[in-house]
């Protein structure tokens, strides 16, 4: 998160006084609070800015943090659902490799037992 000083603030401040650039409602209300006074004004004005962009800086801040918060969550989240899907993995694994074994068991048998006949095939027209 980009550090954003006072100081700084007042440079944005005094950079949109000078290039005209003004909060048209702020500027009439520091000129009525001012007493008119051209200086006066553009103090109170400046102070007004400043104090609207650290209320702004400081809203910014707090959803940066919330967003931060709320990511953070939602990576924690995700993890606990990858982690209780592990298991379910493993489980099912399992039953697969409970199922394939017999399987195999039983295909290499039938090889073997396909063998014995055509070797008996072939010893019948042989002999």
């Amino acid at each position: 998160m980009v550090n954003i000083k006072d100081s700084d603030l007042y440079a944005v401040a005094g950079q949109e006084v000078s290039n005209g650039v003004i909060d048209t409602g702020l500027w009439t209300k520091a000129f009525a609070e001012s007493g008119g006074s051209d200086q006066a004004t553009k103090a109170l004005y400046l102070k007004m800015r400043v104090l609207d962009l650290t209320q702004q800086r400081d809203r910014l801040r707090m959803e940066a943090r919330a967003q931060q918060k709320h990511d953070e969550e939602m990576e924690k989240h995700y993890r606990k659902q990858l982690e209780a899907a592990k298991p379910t993995s493993t489980f099912l694994s399992l039953i697969v490799w409970i199922v394939a074994i017999p399987v195999l068991i039983m295909v290499i048998i039938g090889v073997y037992e396909l063998f014995l006949s055509l070797g008996r095939v072939a010893k019948s027209f042989s002999g």
